[in-house]
Order: structure tokens, then C-alpha cells, then sequence
């Protein structure tokens, strides 16, 4: 569901500072130094002369990374330029098709969605929505991406975004039991879940065909009339201390943390996941209530100017449409807009140009080795954020077929496995 369904929202400068990394599992690792959440324990080196930021983990000893790894940057770097060009210039992704829509706008897809029809509208109230139906699928779907994320909470109190996002699922006006929604979906072979990034939060599910409209029902009230109801705050914030204890040692996770250690204070970019400190203890220390909190974040942020809904179900284009308007046609609409593109921060660029170049390595938690190649790509993020020009660049680099750059590397004996995004 998450490749074809998530909403595509305007990309925000923040999310792509760093937009274009290549993560490569690696057969050569070198000295290490340890990285936690908490510490700045982790060894970086300002290079003038290399131009990404290198994150390296490993466990054997530093004889200096190979050679081909920085022989392989200068490629990728202008690879990356290149793609970029030609993606700003009119290049367009393979193997996708036009698709007429009610409005003026075009869709994409791909060929392998030959059977799927789509529309897109737009609501009274600002709501975009991407509706497509496919009357052999075996799930329906959803899903709905409020601009809203990190970015936009205040930095005294991270996590809270992430926090707001627990609370929807927990009752509204119109099914206010707390387990309702979930206890529908999964009663009718479905699922749900939702991720909260640094621009955005999305929430999403999957039910049986014949079940879509009543879990309609129940998702709409998130953005509509959600209780957030106070006797739930305490728990919430416990299940979201969970998370972030659960998630200490993994990799990724802390590879992104060492990352955020040089950015910029003077701009919104910062660790959002939450623990109990950030979203209980503190805020009640300076006074605020947690509760009142998130209350306050969903009334100023979530307005349905900033959110994108995109449905898969049997129905008909039709039928499809008047399900939306019945649902979400009355989700309020503030007339605040979240900021975009490069409002956030003003002048001020997430990670300054002087701390991200530079090589960290660090001892992982798990036996793995890997190697990430990350660029600042402001002369493109900036000014083309809504177009993401730095989409096709990843597709490029990202491919694993023949003649990738992967396939190279593997004959190389440099890399087991690649990603870029």
C-alpha cells in the first residue's frame, strides 16, 4: 500500500537537506567510534576536499576505507548532478502512463496499473484527493497525509507531532470507543498503521473490499472530531516512551541521530520521536499541560488545506467520489497554512555547509557493515522542491538491474546491497 497509495504532498526543504543518500552494505569497514542518542561520542573529520558527508559503521580495524569508495563519491556526485539536470530540464520517470483526471491536473502511473481508473479533486474546503478504482483488487485502502510533522512542533518539546498522531486513534465524537476503529479493521481482514516524518503525517489502512465505506466511517473522524481525550494522555505517552526505548540500538535510527548532532539550532530541524522526559516531565516542570499540548498542536495544525487523500476500492470512479465527499467534505479548514518549502528556517539552512562535510564512523549494534554518502543539495531542493528533482536521481542510483551501479560495485566485491533516498 505504501508505494502506490501514500499521498505525494509538497516536498519541504528540511526533509531534503540531505535528500540524496546512498547507503551501501560493504565488505571493508574501518576504525570505529561509538554513537549514542545522548552523547556526542562519535569521531567527525572536516574535509574541505570531500564534498558528501561519509557515515561509516564496522567493527574491524581502520586501515583508512578503500580507495574505490571515494574514487566512487566523485561518480556519484556527478551522476547525482547530472540526473538532477536532466530531471529539471523535462526528463520524466520510466515506465509510466498519463492519466486523464476531472481537473486539469495528470496523474502517473504505472503500467502495471493498466486496469485502475483514477480522478483527482480537490474538496470545498481544500482537500486533495486521488481516487482509483480497481474493481479486482483484493484489499481497499487509504490514506491520508496531513502536512504537518517535526518541523512544525516546538523544539522544547519534541515528540510531540509523533504524540498527536497516538492520540487520533484513540476515540471520536462519533465512535468514541478507544479500540473501535482498530477492532473494525481487523475484523474484516485489515490493517493500520502511521508514520510521522519531519513535513508530514500519514495514516493508513487496508480492509476487505466489501468493508471500505464503514472504515471510512471511523477514519474520517480523525480529521474531523477526534475526543483526544484527556484520561488517554498519560498512556499515550507511555506506549510513545515505548517506541523510543524500543528503538535505542537500532542503526539506522542512530546513524540519523549522529546526523542531527551538527544541525543548525537556528533552524526547526531536530530528533522528534518523543520519550516520556521530552513530553510529560519537562513540559510539566515549565508549567504546560502535556494534555492541553497536543490539544493546541492538532486545532493549529491540522486543517484540511494541508492533507491529501488517496483511496483504492471496487466501486466506481463515481461511487468512489461520493464516499469522500459524504466523509471529509466537513473537515475543518483553519485557513493556517503549515509552512513549506523553504519557509522553514527562513535563511537559515538545516545542517550549515561547515559541519556537514566531513566522515563519522561508528561502532553499530549489530554485526553489519555499511557505508552512507550523503549531499546538501539546496541548488536543486530549494528552488524545484515541488517538483522533487532529487526523485529520479534516486531512482537512478537506486536501480539493482544490469548495468546499475550496485551490479558494478558487487563485481567489485565492494557492496552486498544498495539504497538511495
Amino acid at each position: 500500500m505504501k508505494s502506490c497509495l501514500t499521498p505525494c504532498l509538497q516536498q519541504t526543504q528540511a526533509s531534503a537537506a540531505f535528500a540524496s543518500t546512498v547507503r551501501l552494505g560493504c565488505a571493508a569497514s574501518g576504525q570505529v567510534f561509538c554513537s549514542t542518542f545522548a552523547r556526542r561520542s562519535y569521531h567527525s573529520r572536516n574535509d574541505a576536499t570531500m564534498k558528501p558527508l561519509l557515515i561509516h559503521q564496522g567493527s574491524e580495524t581502520r586501515q583508512g576505507l578503500p580507495r574505490a569508495w571515494f574514487g566512487a563519491v566523485a561518480g556519484l556526485t556527478a551522476a547525482v548532478s547530472a540526473e538532477c539536470t536532466r530531471r529539471r530540464l523535462g526528463g520524466s520517470r520510466p515506465l509510466c502512463l498519463s492519466v486523464a483526471c476531472a481537473s486539469s491536473d495528470t496523474l502517473e502511473k504505472p503500467e502495471t496499473h493498466r486496469r485502475r481508473t483514477y480522478q483527482h479533486f480537490r474538496l470545498d474546503n481544500g482537500l486533495q484527493v486521488v481516487i482509483a478504482s480497481d474493481p479486482t483488487c483484493d484489499k481497499a485502502a487509504a490514506a491520508m497525509s496531513v502536512g504537518v510533522g517535526r518541523l512544525h512542533e516546538p523544539k522544547d518539546m519534541p515528540g510531540l507531532a509523533h504524540f498527536c498522531e497516538h492520540m487520533l486513534f484513540l476515540g471520536t465524537e462519533a465512535f468514541p470507543d478507544e479500540a473501535e476503529y482498530k477492532r473494525f479493521l481487523k475484523g474484516h481482514g485489515g490493517k493500520c498503521n502511521a508514520a510521522t516524518g519531519d513535513n508530514r503525517t500519514t495514516y493508513m489502512f487496508d480492509i476487505s473490499p466489501d468493508y471500505l465505506a464503514g472504515a471510512l466511517d471511523r477514519f474520517s473522524h480523525f480529521f474531523r472530531t477526534p475526543l483526544l481525550s484527556p484520561s488517554a494522555t498519560e498512556r499515550e505517552i507511555n506506549a510513545v516512551d515505548s517506541e523510543h526505548s524500543m528503538r535505542l540500538t537500532d542503526d539506522g535510527r542512530r546513524s540519523y541521530a549522529s546526523l542531527l548532532m551538527d544541525a543548525n539550532l537556528a533552524h526547526p530541524l531536530h530528533w522528534g520521536s518523543g520519550n516520556a522526559n521530552s513530553l510529560r516531565d519537562v513540559p510539566r516542570a515549565q508549567g504546560k499541560d502535556p494534555h492541553q499540548e497536543v490539544v493546541n498542536f492538532y486545532k493549529k495544525n491540522y486543517t484540511s488545506e494541508d492533507m491529501a487523500l488517496v483511496i483504492l476500492g471496487r466501486e466506481s470512479l463515481d461511487e468512489l467520489r461520493k464516499m469522500v465527499e459524504e466523509r471529509f467534505a466537513d473537515v475543518p479548514k483553519t485557513g493556517q497554512r503549515s509552512l513549506r518549502g523553504d519557509e522553514h528556517g527562513g535563511p537559515e539552512p538545516p545542517i550549515l555547509p561547515k559541519d556537514f562535510k566531513g566522515l563519522v564512523t561508528r561502532v553499530p549494534t549489530k554485526d553489519t557493515r555499511s557505508v552512507s554518502f550523503s549531499w546538501q543539495m539546496d541548488k536543486w531542493q530549494v528552488p524545484y522542491w515541488a517538483s522533487k528533482p532529487a526523485a529520479y536521481a534516486e531512482h537512478f542510483l537506486g536501480h539493482e538491474g544490469e548495468g546499475s551501479l550496485l551490479s558494478a560495485l558487487k563485481r567489485a566485491g565492494l557492496a552486498t546491497s544498495l539504497s538511495a533516498g
